[in-house]
């Protein structure tokens, strides 16, 4: 069994719609979060394939997409940062003996759980949930 609890993570709460990939050649557009699909072999894109980045604000030099270059923009509003905790767990069957007590062999059943923390962002002056939060509340819970 294999366990971390409170590490930080990012969320991107949205569909996936392959139209919205940027690809190079190009360049970035200011002050926007993007998701990196993959990368080509002359990449200036400063994280791996499968990472958020944030490009330059403002009037700041952006950054030049190589051929191979895919990017993907991420909405802000859906777009989190929380920590999270998962588990993944194997079941074990008893087959112990007199000869060998408390023997076991796994089942073979594997469980993965886990859970994201801080995703009810709530607006003190509209006494509302935000957008992305009843959303979330939406998918999990029966609303009355």
């Amino acid at each position: 069994m294999s366990k971390r609890t409170g590490m930080a993570a990012n969320v991107f709460l949205d569909t996936f719609n392959p139209d919205n990939i940027v690809t190079g050649p190009g360049t970035t557009e200011a002050g926007t979060k993007y998701f990196v699909v993959s990368k080509g072999e002359e990449s200036s894109v400063p994280v791996p394939a499968g990472s958020f980045f944030q490009s330059p604000r403002g009037e700041a030099e952006q950054i030049q997409l190589a051929e191979g270059d895919r990017i993907f923009p991420i909405d802000p509003m859906r777009f989190c940062k929380t920590s999270a905790s998962f588990e993944f767990s194997q079941g074990s069957v008893d087959v112990g003996d007199d000869c060998d007590p408390g023997a076991t062999i796994l089942d073979g059943i594997v469980t993965f759980t886990g859970s994201l923390a801080g995703l009810s962002r709530y607006d003190d002056e509209t006494e509302e949930f935000e957008d992305v939060t009843s959303e979330i509340i939406g998918r999990f819970l029966d609303i009355m």
